[in-house]
Order: structure tokens, then C-alpha cells, then sequence
């Protein structure tokens, strides 16, 4: 891939139409968009994915990404990511192993500065002020989903999220809203699928009139 190829996405992406957040649909952006697990269920819930981003994809994954979801994963240091991604409603990030630590780059990007995914999705959750957001995962080693809650708990409800976490055996999902009116109704069994829903609705109920409230 060409320096001019990303510069030229960047730009595309910057003059996209700006979506307000009293729409009726949602947009989301999946960080760490992988195999495409999350935006499956995104869609599934009626979410149009907006953005992706992966610095570890190679160019056919990237591609396969593409013609699933319309949407070329991102790759490029995460300053550019938070920067250059089109407006979006729900943050989602796939939970890992090595959320709290820098992924693997690729040789090309190792002069580049990434940071760890938790890290990055605090930067969007800041700069970007989504409406509601998603972590969640499964076989996460244990005390994972503690070390995750303990590094963005004071922050986001700061940023007047209201958080809220379970844990389905070695399966986790933490989630918040902006000024939700009613507790955040979790699915009685784990899927990522009814986890993505169940964001969205609370999101619809509520958390479309959080750009009325100051955030900071």
C-alpha cells in the first residue's frame, strides 16, 4: 500500500456527509475490526458500520473486510485514527488479551506511534464523544476484564457515561451510555450479537439527547 493511498482516505473520509446524532439510525465504528466478528453483529442489530480500524491486517484481509462491510480497515497510527474517522454514534472494541499493551505492526508502521486498543478507544470516547460504547470478549484471561474497568472507570464517568459491566464465566462485556433513563438491560446469556442490540436500544432511548448536555 502507497503513502498517497491512505492520505487519499483521509481526505474522502473528512468530506464525508456529517451524520447529527438526532438520526434515526446509528452508525458505529469497530476498533480492532479483525475477522469481523463485531461488525457481523452490528449489522445484525441494525447498525451501519462506519469506520474500522486494525494496524495488523494484511492487504487481503483488508479487503475482505471491504467487500463485507463496505469499509476499508484503517491502519495508521491511532492520532490519525481518532482524527480522521467520520462521525459515528457506538464505539465498539473486541476485547483481547493484549488490550492494555500495543498490538503487533506491521514492519512498515515501526517507526509509527500505536497505542495499546483500551487506550485508543479512551481517545475516541474523549475526542469523538460517541453516544454509547461496547467492550466485550471471551476467553479473557483472568482479572483482565478488572485491570480494563480499573483503567477507564474514572475517566468515562467523568465524561458522564454511565458504566456498567458482567461476566458470563471467562465471557465479559463493559458498556456506557450518555444520560441513559433506564439501567441498561443486559441479555440473559452472552452473544455479541444481543450485546450490540441491547447497546443500541438503550442508545436509542436516550443517548441520541446527549449532544444538548456539555460534556466536559
Amino acid at each position: 500500500m502507497t503513502t498517497k493511498q491512505p492520505i487519499e482516505r483521509t481526505i474522502q473520509k473528512l468530506l464525508l456527509p456529517r451524520v447529527p446524532a438526532s438520526t434515526a439510525f446509528l452508525r458505529c465504528a469497530d476498533l480492532y475490526c479483525g475477522d469481523g466478528e463485531m461488525a457481523d453483529a452490528a449489522v445484525a442489530a441494525g447498525l451501519e458500520v462506519a469506520y474500522a480500524y486494525d494496524p495488523s491486517l494484511g492487504m487481503g484481509a483488508q479487503a475482505d473486510y471491504l467487500g463485507r462491510f463496505g469499509v476499508e480497515p484503517f491502519d495508521g497510527i491511532t492520532h490519525q485514527s481518532v482524527m480522521s474517522a467520520p462521525d459515528f454514534h457506538i464505539l465498539l472494541l473486541r476485547l483481547g488479551p493484549d488490550v492494555l499493551t500495543v498490538p503487533e505492526q506491521s514492519p512498515r508502521a515501526k517507526i509509527r506511534k500505536f497505542e495499546p486498543p483500551v487506550k485508543h478507544a479512551m481517545q475516541f470516547l474523549y475526542v469523538r464523544k460517541p453516544v454509547g460504547f461496547l467492550m466485550a470478549g471471551e476467553d479473557l484471561p483472568d482479572g483482565l476484564i478488572e485491570d480494563v474497568l480499573n483503567t477507564i472507570q474514572e475517566e468515562v464517568v467523568r465524561w458522564r457515561y454511565i458504566l456498567d459491566h458482567r461476566t458470563w464465566g471467562k465471557s465479559s462485556a463493559i458498556m456506557g451510555v450518555i444520560h441513559p433513563d433506564e439501567p441498561f438491560r443486559w441479555p440473559g446469556e452472552y452473544s455479541l450479537a444481543s450485546l450490540v442490540s441491547a447497546l443500541r436500544r438503550a442508545s436509542l432511548v436516550s443517548g441520541l439527547r446527549a449532544n444538548v448536555y456539555p460534556r466536559h
